[in-house]
Protein backbone atom coordinates (compact mmCIF):
# COMPACT_ATOMS: atom_id res chain seq x y z
CA UNK A 1 0.00 0.00 0.00
CA UNK A 2 2.54 2.08 0.67
CA UNK A 3 3.31 2.89 -3.16
CA UNK A 4 -0.17 3.66 -3.82
CA UNK A 5 -1.28 6.94 -4.71
CA UNK A 6 -4.71 7.69 -4.46
CA UNK A 7 -6.66 10.47 -6.00
CA UNK A 8 -10.15 11.24 -5.78
CA UNK A 9 -12.22 11.27 -8.58
CA UNK A 10 -15.76 12.63 -8.98
CA UNK A 11 -18.03 9.94 -9.55
CA UNK A 12 -19.35 12.63 -12.33
CA UNK A 13 -16.09 12.54 -13.75
CA UNK A 14 -16.26 8.43 -14.91
CA UNK A 15 -17.78 7.68 -17.83
CA UNK A 16 -17.63 4.22 -18.68
CA UNK A 17 -13.97 3.43 -18.37
CA UNK A 18 -12.51 6.82 -18.54
CA UNK A 19 -12.13 8.87 -15.95
CA UNK A 20 -10.53 12.60 -15.75
CA UNK A 21 -9.52 14.45 -12.05
CA UNK A 22 -10.71 17.56 -11.20
CA UNK A 23 -8.56 20.56 -11.07
CA UNK A 24 -7.41 20.11 -7.55
CA UNK A 25 -6.39 17.06 -8.21
CA UNK A 26 -4.68 17.20 -11.61
CA UNK A 27 -2.43 19.98 -9.88
CA UNK A 28 -1.44 17.90 -7.25
CA UNK A 29 -0.55 15.06 -9.79
CA UNK A 30 0.91 17.60 -12.30
CA UNK A 31 2.96 19.95 -10.02
CA UNK A 32 3.59 18.24 -6.86
CA UNK A 33 4.22 14.84 -7.80
CA UNK A 34 5.37 15.80 -11.22
CA UNK A 35 3.90 12.85 -12.85
CA UNK A 36 2.69 12.69 -16.40
CA UNK A 37 1.77 10.45 -19.33
CA UNK A 38 2.15 6.28 -18.38
CA UNK A 39 1.67 6.85 -14.69
CA UNK A 40 -0.36 4.10 -12.80
CA UNK A 41 -2.51 5.46 -10.24
CA UNK A 42 -5.11 4.83 -7.69
CA UNK A 43 -8.61 6.46 -7.30
CA UNK A 44 -11.43 6.75 -4.92
CA UNK A 45 -15.08 7.79 -5.32
CA UNK A 46 -15.76 8.44 -2.18
CA UNK A 47 -18.40 6.72 -2.39
CA UNK A 48 -17.29 2.78 -1.99
CA UNK A 49 -14.77 2.13 -5.02
CA UNK A 50 -11.95 2.40 -5.22
CA UNK A 51 -9.85 2.21 -9.16
CA UNK A 52 -6.49 1.11 -10.42
CA UNK A 53 -5.85 3.11 -13.50
CA UNK A 54 -3.58 4.70 -16.14
CA UNK A 55 -2.92 8.04 -16.90
CA UNK A 56 -3.21 8.97 -20.75
CA UNK A 57 -3.58 12.23 -21.19
CA UNK A 58 -2.45 15.56 -19.10
CA UNK A 59 -4.16 18.30 -20.92
CA UNK A 60 -4.09 22.04 -19.15
CA UNK A 61 -5.65 21.63 -16.03
CA UNK A 62 -7.27 17.90 -16.33
CA UNK A 63 -5.93 14.65 -15.93
CA UNK A 64 -7.46 11.91 -17.74
CA UNK A 65 -6.89 8.24 -18.33
CA UNK A 66 -8.82 4.69 -18.69
CA UNK A 67 -9.67 2.66 -15.46
CA UNK A 68 -7.90 -0.47 -15.45
CA UNK A 69 -9.69 -2.52 -12.57
CA UNK A 70 -12.40 -1.98 -10.03
CA UNK A 71 -12.44 -2.43 -6.41
CA UNK A 72 -15.56 -2.40 -4.14
CA UNK A 73 -15.21 -1.87 -0.38
CA UNK A 74 -11.40 -1.32 -0.79
CA UNK A 75 -9.91 -0.24 2.83
CA UNK A 76 -13.21 -0.56 4.64
CA UNK A 77 -13.83 -2.02 7.96
CA UNK A 78 -15.77 -5.66 8.09
CA UNK A 79 -18.27 -4.10 10.91
CA UNK A 80 -19.96 -0.32 10.02
CA UNK A 81 -18.67 1.93 12.72
CA UNK A 82 -19.91 5.27 13.56
CA UNK A 83 -18.30 7.55 15.97
CA UNK A 84 -20.23 10.07 18.15
CA UNK A 85 -18.03 12.08 19.55
CA UNK A 86 -18.37 15.77 22.14
CA UNK A 87 -17.19 18.43 20.59
CA UNK A 88 -13.53 18.78 21.71
CA UNK A 89 -11.31 21.80 21.27
CA UNK A 90 -10.17 22.23 17.80
CA UNK A 91 -6.87 20.67 17.78
CA UNK A 92 -8.06 17.64 19.79
CA UNK A 93 -11.07 17.81 17.19
CA UNK A 94 -9.27 17.61 13.86
CA UNK A 95 -6.73 14.66 15.51
CA UNK A 96 -9.40 12.58 16.38
CA UNK A 97 -11.61 13.23 13.17
CA UNK A 98 -8.25 12.23 10.66
CA UNK A 99 -7.52 8.90 13.26
CA UNK A 100 -11.13 8.27 12.79
CA UNK A 101 -10.82 8.18 9.24
CA UNK A 102 -7.80 6.22 9.49
CA UNK A 103 -9.58 3.45 11.51
CA UNK A 104 -12.43 3.29 9.20
CA UNK A 105 -15.72 4.92 10.62
CA UNK A 106 -18.45 5.29 8.71
CA UNK A 107 -19.85 8.76 9.90
CA UNK A 108 -18.62 11.07 12.82
CA UNK A 109 -21.63 12.91 15.08
CA UNK A 110 -20.44 16.03 16.34
CA UNK A 111 -21.90 16.25 20.04
CA UNK A 112 -22.88 18.79 22.02
CA UNK A 113 -22.97 17.91 25.72
CA UNK A 114 -23.16 20.21 29.02
CA UNK A 115 -19.19 20.49 29.59
CA UNK A 116 -18.24 21.13 25.80
CA UNK A 117 -15.87 24.00 25.50
CA UNK A 118 -17.05 24.51 22.04
CA UNK A 119 -20.85 24.43 20.78
CA UNK A 120 -19.88 24.66 16.60
CA UNK A 121 -17.34 22.70 14.22
CA UNK A 122 -16.37 24.11 10.69
CA UNK A 123 -17.77 20.79 8.86
CA UNK A 124 -16.16 22.10 5.44
CA UNK A 125 -13.00 22.27 7.66
CA UNK A 126 -13.66 18.55 8.88
CA UNK A 127 -14.72 17.48 6.10
CA UNK A 128 -11.40 18.63 3.64
CA UNK A 129 -9.54 16.99 6.58
CA UNK A 130 -11.44 13.57 5.86
CA UNK A 131 -10.85 13.68 2.02
CA UNK A 132 -6.97 14.08 2.77
CA UNK A 133 -6.95 11.20 5.63
CA UNK A 134 -9.45 9.01 3.07
CA UNK A 135 -6.71 9.64 0.67
CA UNK A 136 -3.86 9.22 2.37
CA UNK A 137 -5.17 5.65 3.84
CA UNK A 138 -6.45 4.11 0.66
CA UNK A 139 -10.20 4.26 1.60
CA UNK A 140 -13.08 3.69 -0.91
CA UNK A 141 -15.70 5.75 1.38
CA UNK A 142 -15.13 8.97 3.01
CA UNK A 143 -17.47 9.04 6.05
CA UNK A 144 -19.71 12.23 6.54
CA UNK A 145 -19.22 14.57 9.09
CA UNK A 146 -22.36 15.34 10.73
CA UNK A 147 -24.28 18.60 11.95
CA UNK A 148 -23.63 18.74 15.93
CA UNK A 149 -26.72 18.00 17.43
CA UNK A 150 -27.66 17.83 21.17
CA UNK A 151 -26.43 14.80 23.76
CA UNK A 152 -30.30 14.39 24.15
CA UNK A 153 -31.39 14.40 20.44
CA UNK A 154 -28.52 11.63 19.54
CA UNK A 155 -29.84 9.51 22.04
CA UNK A 156 -33.29 8.92 21.21
CA UNK A 157 -32.03 7.92 18.00
CA UNK A 158 -30.90 4.92 19.36
CA UNK A 159 -32.62 2.00 17.50
CA UNK A 160 -32.60 -1.59 18.51
CA UNK A 161 -30.94 -2.58 14.96
CA UNK A 162 -27.92 -0.90 15.84
CA UNK A 163 -25.49 -2.05 18.72
CA UNK A 164 -24.63 1.70 20.92
CA UNK A 165 -22.02 2.02 23.59
CA UNK A 166 -20.77 5.45 25.78
CA UNK A 167 -16.84 5.25 26.88
CA UNK A 168 -16.60 6.12 30.65
CA UNK A 169 -14.16 5.60 33.13
CA UNK A 170 -16.67 4.24 35.87
CA UNK A 171 -18.02 1.51 32.80
CA UNK A 172 -18.69 -2.19 34.43
CA UNK A 173 -17.45 -4.09 31.22
CA UNK A 174 -15.07 -3.59 28.94
CA UNK A 175 -15.27 -3.45 24.80
CA UNK A 176 -14.17 -6.27 24.34
CA UNK A 177 -16.51 -7.81 26.85
CA UNK A 178 -19.79 -5.87 25.32
CA UNK A 179 -18.84 -7.28 21.84
CA UNK A 180 -18.58 -10.95 22.71
CA UNK A 181 -22.12 -10.46 24.61
CA UNK A 182 -23.67 -9.78 21.00
CA UNK A 183 -24.77 -12.24 18.67
CA UNK A 184 -25.46 -10.25 15.56
CA UNK A 185 -21.77 -9.24 14.46
CA UNK A 186 -23.26 -7.93 11.51
CA UNK A 187 -24.85 -4.84 13.01
CA UNK A 188 -23.19 -1.27 13.25
CA UNK A 189 -21.63 -0.52 15.97
CA UNK A 190 -22.01 3.51 17.51
CA UNK A 191 -19.04 4.43 19.71
CA UNK A 192 -19.97 7.75 22.14
CA UNK A 193 -16.81 9.60 23.45
CA UNK A 194 -17.33 12.38 25.75
CA UNK A 195 -15.64 15.89 26.07
CA UNK A 196 -12.83 16.95 28.58
CA UNK A 197 -14.51 17.08 30.99
CA UNK A 198 -16.39 14.01 30.65
CA UNK A 199 -20.44 13.27 30.91
CA UNK A 200 -22.11 14.70 34.04
CA UNK A 201 -24.01 12.24 35.95
CA UNK A 202 -27.57 13.61 34.59
CA UNK A 203 -25.71 12.34 30.71
CA UNK A 204 -24.86 8.94 32.75
CA UNK A 205 -28.34 8.54 33.74
CA UNK A 206 -29.61 9.36 30.28
CA UNK A 207 -27.69 7.40 28.33
CA UNK A 208 -28.81 4.40 30.61
CA UNK A 209 -32.22 5.26 30.56
CA UNK A 210 -31.76 4.86 26.54
CA UNK A 211 -30.06 1.13 27.37
CA UNK A 212 -26.49 2.72 25.73
CA UNK A 213 -24.09 0.66 27.11
CA UNK A 214 -21.70 2.17 29.46
CA UNK A 215 -17.73 0.68 28.85
CA UNK A 216 -14.54 1.23 30.12
CA UNK A 217 -11.41 1.42 28.12
CA UNK A 218 -8.76 0.41 30.89
CA UNK A 219 -7.46 1.53 34.30
CA UNK A 220 -5.61 5.18 32.83
CA UNK A 221 -7.65 8.46 32.32
CA UNK A 222 -7.59 9.32 28.81
CA UNK A 223 -8.07 12.35 26.77
CA UNK A 224 -11.39 12.58 24.66
CA UNK A 225 -9.62 12.18 21.73
CA UNK A 226 -7.47 9.22 22.74
CA UNK A 227 -10.66 7.24 24.20
CA UNK A 228 -11.88 7.70 20.79
CA UNK A 229 -9.35 5.99 18.79
CA UNK A 230 -8.73 3.34 20.86
CA UNK A 231 -12.05 2.37 21.14
CA UNK A 232 -12.33 1.84 17.22
CA UNK A 233 -9.17 0.41 17.48
CA UNK A 234 -10.23 -2.25 20.02
CA UNK A 235 -13.27 -3.13 17.35
CA UNK A 236 -11.20 -3.53 14.61
CA UNK A 237 -9.56 -5.36 16.03
CA UNK A 238 -11.90 -7.76 17.52
CA UNK A 239 -13.54 -7.40 13.95
CA UNK A 240 -10.48 -7.66 11.74
CA UNK A 241 -10.00 -9.55 8.53
CA UNK A 242 -6.50 -9.38 7.10
CA UNK A 243 -5.76 -7.54 3.67
CA UNK A 244 -6.12 -9.17 0.11
CA UNK A 245 -4.08 -7.46 -2.20
CA UNK A 246 -5.42 -7.63 -5.79
CA UNK A 247 -4.93 -10.22 -8.20
CA UNK A 248 -4.38 -9.55 -12.27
Amino acid sequence: MADRIFFYVSPENIAGDEFVLDPDESHHFKRVLRKTTGTNIWLSNGRGNVYRALVEAVDGNAVSGTILRSYPGWGESPRELHLALAILKREGMELAVEKAVELGVKSIQPVITERCVRRTVNVDRLSRIVVAAAKQCGRSYFPAIKEPVALASWVTRNRESDGYVACHAEGAITLKQWDESRSDKSRAVHVLVGPEGDFTPAEINLLKQHRIEIINLGQRRLRSETAALVSLAVLNELNSTPLTEEKE
